[in-house]
């Protein structure tokens, strides 16, 4: 119940500032998601997708802080037979530095929310109640113009929390590695 009263306000301010935006952006692609948990093996990496929107505002002659709210499909696999998917809607608030005129390094806090933690090995588990609701990453990324309505982007979801809840042993954070494409709806003068 409480992932709703953070989930609905969040989401209606980004849709009233996509709406009202000069330029909406959509954005999808490629999650390459582990988890870094205490006291075990290394985890291998996971693929997973994300889809989001975006909006921007400008701050200054090639500088912008952008705004974001994206599904992002994450996990782990643990060996060769279990495999943890986790579903967040991640909202980064990002500083975006322009580096000439086709580069923007992209760096700022993410806050995620849990949707659904299942993982599947010899049966499937739902562990969304073992999770905490909230997850805090940094982002950093660079976001590469092939054209006004079409950019590149890559980044890095460093998780800073812990995302097990107590009583649960052990720390676990996210690493995701995303690249992906935005689509830019621009909007005519006129």
């Amino acid at each position: 119940m409480g992932r709703i009263f953070i989930l609905v306000p969040l989401t209606q301010l980004l849709i009233f500032q996509i709406t009202f935006s000069q330029t909406p952006i959509l954005k999808a692609g490629l999650n390459l998601s582990t988890i870094s948990t205490s006291g075990s093996a290394k985890n291998n990496i996971k693929p997973g997708f994300y889809l989001g929107v975006s909006t921007f505002k400008s701050i200054s002659n090639n500088n912008l802080i952008k705004a974001e709210l994206v599904y992002s499909q994450q996990g782990a696999k643990f060996n060769s037979k279990e495999t943890a998917t986790y579903s967040y809607l991640n909202m980064p608030i990002l500083l975006s530095v322009g580096i000439g005129k086709i580069v923007h390094f992209d760096i700022g806090p993410q806050v995620g929310i849990i949707l659904s933690g299942i993982v599947k090995g010899d049966k499937k588990e739902d562990i969304t109640a073992k999770l905490r609701t909230l997850d805090f990453s940094l982002s950093s990324g660079f976001t590469f113009s092939l054209s006004k309505a079409i950019k590149l982007e890559s980044r890095v979801n460093y998780g800073l929390s812990n995302t097990v809840r107590a009583p649960y042993p052990g720390t676990s954070r996210n690493f995701v590695f995303q690249a992906g494409l935005q689509i830019h709806f621009i909007k005519e003068d006129k």
